[in-house]
């Protein structure tokens, strides 16, 4: 099934000729590798190939049921539909490997573990999207919990114990994660709305959001970035958000794309039907409605995973390791913040407090 994720990746689209309703059909390069992915999922692969290239309909006329109809699709819908095949397959099949291992370890007769979690450091490149984005929303609420549980916790034991120690003044972050996860207007929120609608546009979705955080201090449009390359966006392409580890400027034209993980009703027929033991399994659960499309927000679980997470790191005793990036360029032996950072770093006598004040 992994082999099958990475052929599907090599499957290419291109405008069908034949076709007067603007479809497109698999590319002759790629024939080999749908014919692959198709006998490893365990499928036909006239289905598979006529489940990515085109999507069932049902029709409200034509009787009780309906007439069902096939819509075919362009270029970029297509691909859009192998790459949500491709994710869900990736994605289930990761589920069921953690499931296995949970039930191999005796949770309800240990009375302690040790959870390691290594987290993405916050990103900025030239370029940011979606990904970007979630990342960086989970640095803002593990800043949070750093800031209420590390430092202001070990402020007050220095106080307790007497030790003579500057008092070291944070910024709450919480207004910047109202802005993504505020349940009202939120920019999760904004961009699951926008997914919903018949014909979903970026650019209205980033104005939604330059309208519903209109004079924010955290949020600003693309041209008060420092970079030039952000400054040719046009307002309705990207917004800068304030983050505690600096000014990010995302690109929203795949936003939306990216926050929808559904499988067209075609697709979902195909897995449910698969000659493959596994695949059928782990695809259990997946159901449609009339061919309807079901919105699975990937924003939205995020959310909801890395509330539990946060709970759970609440609940049991914490302790950080905070890396130091030396430089941007990935360069060893050398520290832009110069030697005494590089001191700081090594020193065992430095205190987490000492190390954020500097």
């Amino acid at each position: 099934l992994v082999a099958a994720v990475l052929h599907l990746g090599n499957i290419t689209f291109e405008d069908n000729p034949e076709d007067t309703r603007g479809g497109c059909r698999v590319t002759q390069e790629s024939e080999k590798s749908l014919n692959i992915a198709a006998k490893l999922i365990g499928c036909d692969p006239f289905e598979l190939r006529q489940a990515m290239t085109s999507r069932v309909m049902q029709s409200k006329g034509g009787g009780v049921k309906g007439t069902v109809i096939m819509v075919p699709l362009k270029v970029y819908e297509a691909s859009l539909n192998r790459d949500a095949l491709a994710k869900a397959l990736y994605s289930r099949l990761f589920d069921h490997i953690v499931s296995l291992i949970n039930q191999s370890i005796p949770f309800q007769k240990s009375s302690y573990y040790i959870g390691v979690l290594d987290i993405a450091g916050f990103e900025y490149f030239q370029q940011n999207n979606y990904e970007q984005f979630c990342i960086n929303y989970c640095n803002e609420k593990l800043q949070k919990f750093f800031n209420d549980n590390i430092l202001a916790n070990e402020q007050d034991l220095y106080k307790r114990e007497g030790l003579n120690v500057p008092e070291i003044k944070f910024t709450d972050n919480q207004d910047i994660i109202d802005l993504i996860e505020s349940k009202t207007n939120g920019i999760f929120t904004l961009l699951d709305e926008e997914s919903k609608l018949p014909k979903p546009s970026f650019a209205h979705f980033t104005s939604e959001v330059h309208s519903a955080w209109n004079g924010h201090f955290r949020i600003s449009f693309p041209r008060a970035s420092r970079l030039k390359i952000h400054r040719g966006l046009r307002d309705d392409e990207g917004f800068l958000i304030r983050h505690f580890a600096g000014a990010v400027c995302y690109t929203t034209n795949q936003f939306i794309e990216k926050n929808n993980d559904a499988l067209h009703a075609s697709l979902e027929c195909l897995v449910q039907e698969s000659g493959n033991t596994l695949m059928k399994k782990i695809f259990l659960n997946a159901s449609s409605t009339k061919g309807k499309l079901s919105f699975i927000s990937v924003g939205s679980k995020f959310k909801s995973q890395l509330q539990e997470l946060m709970a759970k790191l609440t609940k049991n005793g914490t302790n950080f390791i905070r890396c130091i990036k030396p430089n941007s360029r990935m360069n060893d032996h050398e520290f832009e913040g110069g030697l005494a950072l590089a001191q700081l770093k090594c020193s065992g006598t430095t205190s987490v407090l000492e190390l954020m004040e500097y």
